[in-house]
């Protein structure tokens, strides 16, 4: 191998190696601004971890970044809250592998309303199945006929 060819191979292994070292630090330093965002929260209201897109949580349409939610480590939308029962709009997106590719569902505006509890972390997403129904604060069946896999369901549930 040429000298060239060598010192090619030595950025290319640099650059990479340093992106992955940034990208770790921006990961670590959003999932602590979570959690610390989080324990905040929950010593005088309810927290709602929403994997999906925030339309409005009773008719506010312009939820302040850093004051009312951060962004959390998987990405979701980590949503502070009061007390009591909240109306939420939310659309949400279903991703499903197929044979060519993957495919993806999004959901018109869902509405519903549900009551948060002081202290308590929630999560809302979309899953595959209820694996226990009885920490479901909300559930709603997903239908769509295109759908190949299992039935989804649109879930609020205690973490």
């Amino acid at each position: 191998m040429s000298p060239t060819v060598i010192i090619i191979i030595v950025v290319i292994v640099v650059v990479c190696v340093v992106g992955m070292i940034i990208a770790m630090r921006f990961t670590g330093a959003t999932k602590q601004k979570a959690a610390s965002f989080t324990s905040e929260a929950l010593q005088n209201g309810a927290v709602v971890n929403v994997y999906g897109e925030i339309v409005s949580i009773d008719g506010n349409k312009n939820l302040t970044k850093g004051q009312d939610f951060v962004t959390g480590g998987d990405l979701q939308a980590v949503v502070r809250l009061a007390p009591g029962n909240h109306h939420f709009e939310a659309k949400f997106s279903i991703v499903e592998a197929r044979l060519g590719g993957n495919k993806t569902f999004k959901t018109d505006t869902i509405t519903f309303d549900a009551p948060l509890e002081q202290g308590q972390e929630y999560i809302l997403g979309v899953r595959d199945d209820q694996d226990d129904p009885a920490q479901a604060v909300f559930s709603m069946e997903l239908r769509t006929g295109e759908l190949i896999g299992r039935t989804k369901y649109l879930t609020l549930e205690k973490k």
